[in-house]
Formats: structure tokens, C-alpha cells, sequence
């Protein structure tokens, strides 16, 4: 069997990963790129960490639904991403079982649908209504 690893750069605004999601398995720096406000951003990336020393620019996002439903390995520090924008949070996590991270400073002033709807994950704490 031949493996093969690449490293990828990406520049500008990104849509989303469907032809690479069952392969990427590592993002190391954010940069200046951007994810669309569609939702599913990492839907099924099976095998997602992300080890990164900067944050991804989130402050624009409103819709974050189901971006890390299926990705079951995903654990990475996301604590520092901008929320107070996203109206949008449900299903975030869904079948995100490995995710234990602390979102604790995360704003959920904006969002549209009930707390229990929004994360999906079995550590994650109450969200006051």
C-alpha cells in the first residue's frame, strides 16, 4: 500500500473540503484564509485534527451548523474563534465524539434556534437559553 502525504496551501476563501475530507487529516496554520458562511465547513472530515498557533478569522461567519458533524476524530483547540456573529450553531457537533474542548468563552448572544440544538456532544456543558 502507498501512502501518500502532502502538504497543501490554500489561500483566499475556502467552500469547503468535499474531495479531500476522507483524507485531510491535518491543519497546521490558518493564514489568511477564509471559510464560506454555508454551514458543513468540515462535514465528514473523518479524520480532522487541527494543531494550529493562530485562529481561523471567524468573526464574519453566521452560519457554523453541522461543520464538524462526522468528523470523529476531530479534537482540535478551537476556543478562540470569534462567535459573536453566528446565528447558526446546530448540529455543530454531531457525531463529533471525540471533541472534549473548552468553548466556555464562545458568545451565543446571536443564535436562532434552542440551546440544546446547538452543540451535540456529550462534554459539552448546559447553554444558558
Amino acid at each position: 500500500m502507498i501512502q501518500v502525504v502532502a502538504t497543501i496551501h490554500i489561500d483566499g476563501v475556502l467552500n469547503g473540503f468535499s474531495l479531500i475530507k476522507l483524507i485531510l487529516e491535518h491543519i497546521s496554520q490558518w493564514g489568511g484564509v477564509r471559510l464560506v458562511n454555508q454551514g458543513y465547513q468540515f462535514f465528514g472530515c473523518h479524520n480532522l485534527h487541527i494543531y494550529t498557533i493562530d485562529d481561523l478569522d471567524t468573526t464574519t461567519i453566521t452560519n457554523m451548523s453541522s461543520m464538524f458533524e462526522g468528523a470523529y476524530s476531530f479534537n482540535g483547540n478551537i476556543s478562540g474563534w470569534n462567535t459573536v456573529a453566528c446565528t447558526n450553531m446546530r448540529s455543530m457537533f454531531s457525531g463529533a465524539s471525540s471533541f472534549n474542548g473548552d468553548l466556555s468563552g464562545w458568545d451565543y448572544n446571536n443564535r436562532n434556534h434552542e440551546p440544546n440544538k446547538i452543540i451535540h456532544y456529550p462534554h459539552y456543558p448546559y447553554i444558558p437559553p
